[in-house]
């Protein structure tokens, strides 16, 4: 009984780190046939059908895949959020998702500006600013952070974008390590 106990906690703790290291269940280098069904939705970009173990804060998801490096990254999209001009829906959502991967992941950088001459500076036009591209809010995951990672992958990024002036969405990026490998590969 006591090996059972130890193999079967020796099996979850595998389990475990094998689920932090691939995000949604996908793994850098897999190949356009190991993805499955996928859309082109530019080049060597796809949305996937479906992921292994999706997370319901988020809809879509779209990879980058070379022939030869494989998946390179991920870009998880959220459904639209309906918030006001103040983005306060946007925000929460994007705090509580900055909070969960702080967890995980540790130590990261945050980046809340809008930019110096931007006319979209009161409260209540944050999300013109978002709309706009003069106001971001993003948070960075990587190793000059501190950041505890997961195996092969480079970078996590985590932003807040808007659609309209009352709709917006949650981006989480995964970089893997292979994403120079990649870009050679592009030229």
């Amino acid at each position: 009984m006591k090996k059972l106990l130890i193999s079967i906690f020796i099996f979850s703790f595998a389990f475990i780190n094998t689920a932090h290291a691939d995000p949604f269940g996908l793994s850098m280098g897999m190949s356009k046939q190991e993805l499955g069904k996928m859309e082109q939705v530019s080049t060597n970009s796809y949305r996937l059908n479906s992921v292994p173990n999706p997370d319901p804060n988020f809809s879509d998801y779209i990879v980058m895949v070379g022939d030869k490096s494989g998946l390179c990254r991920i870009r998880a999209l959220s459904l639209k959020i309906s918030t006001n001009g103040y983005g306060s829906e946007v925000k929460d959502k994007f705090e509580s998702l900055e909070n969960a991967l702080n967890e995980r992941y540790g130590k990261h950088k945050k980046q809340d500006m809008l930019l110096p001459k931007s006319k979209w500076n009161e409260p209540k036009d944050w999300m013109m600013g978002l709309l706009k591209e003069e106001r971001f809010l993003e948070s960075f995951w990587d190793a000059k952070e501190g950041s505890n990672l997961p195996d092969n992958v480079q970078s996590i990024l985590l932003r807040a974008t808007a659609v309209t002036t009352d709709k917006g969405m949650i981006i989480l990026e995964y970089i893997f390590e292979n994403f120079g490998e990649f870009m050679k590969e592009r030229k």
